[in-house]
């Protein structure tokens, strides 16, 4: 454990999970958090589809499993342990493969993928998530959210999206 305003370096050691035991590898740093917000959510480790290796998590959602939120959010999210939580300041590269069983979701509706959340002290704004791959009508997006530029609008229809930082259009 560090000190109160001290930050620990053990985010720099690279996290790795071949899913290939039962549960989490105790030094990948992932966990399923147990919330009522993942009441619906399942994680399974299985090794029927892989990517690379022998194992891999399936994750689903399933009304027969919890109840469905007020607000509709349903969710089986894998978590890095907090401890090994990456400071703002620094960067990292996260590396994942997801595959969705079919049929491909074609619906309005945002499957999100992964997300970053972050603090920012002393900062107002909501900055969660700041970066977030989501699938919406069977297409992929990466959103970035800021109060620092002005948002840009579009995206869902196969376009592309930018902010115009320097009066440039986007190609």
């Amino acid at each position: 454990m560090c000190a109160i305003g001290q930050i620990s370096d053990r985010w720099r050691k690279p996290l790795y999970d071949g899913f290939e035991g039962k549960d989490f590898s105790l030094s990948g740093g992932l966990y399923f958090k147990r919330n009522p917000e993942q009441d619906a959510g399942c994680v399974e480790f299985q090794s029927q589809v892989t990517y690379s290796g022998n194992g891999a998590l399936k994750l689903s959602l399933g009304a027969g499993r919890g109840e469905t939120r007020q607000d509709g959010s349903q969710r089986a999210e894998i978590w890095e342990r907090p401890e090994l939580w990456v400071p703002y300041n620094e960067g990292i590269w996260y590396g994942f493969a997801v595959k969705f069983e079919e049929p491909i979701p074609q619906d309005d509706h945002r499957y999100v993928i992964a997300q970053w959340k972050r603090e920012i002290a002393g900062t107002l704004g909501d900055f969660s998530p700041f970066l977030a791959l989501r699938l919406n009508r069977g297409k992929l997006f990466a959103t970035v959210e800021t109060n620092l530029v002005k948002a840009a609008q579009g995206g869902f229809q196969g376009q592309a999206t930018c902010c115009d930082l320097e009066k440039r259009r986007c190609g």
